[in-house]
């Protein structure tokens, strides 16, 4: 099973807890992500549903909270699966689309993880 982490100095590193779960998340740039590439994400400012296939979140997200406190990282599948073992574009990490379909249901909200 390969990952995809994000551009050295735009990956998560660190301890988490999984706060939340969404099967075929809604995806709205985060600010960050509209001021860096905004050539890239102004387009998409307004979020894009679930299952649209311009949508980055995939199939499924595991969203992140250090200290009880919601981050933009997410564990989340991929549309775009030649992304996957690349420092890719926005530090989340992520899986192919079913592979994330085959952890999402082992994954309890409240699960501490390592990211290293």
């Amino acid at each position: 099973m390969g990952v995809s982490l994000g551009k050295q100095g735009l990956d998560f590193k660190g301890r988490a807890t999984i706060h939340r779960k969404a099967e075929w998340p809604r995806w709205t740039p985060t600010p960050r992500m509209l001021r860096r590439r905004p050539d890239l994400y102004a387009q998409y400012k307004g979020g894009l549903d679930g299952g649209d296939p311009r949508n980055p979140m995939g199939a499924a997200a595991l969203y992140m909270a250090v200290n009880g406190r919601p981050t933009y990282y997410r564990i989340h599948g991929t549309n775009i699966p030649w992304s996957i073992r690349l420092a890719y574009e926005t530090g989340c990490i992520k899986l192919r689309n079913d592979h994330m379909q085959m952890l999402y249901p082992h994954v309890k909200v409240g699960t501490r993880l390592l990211v290293t």
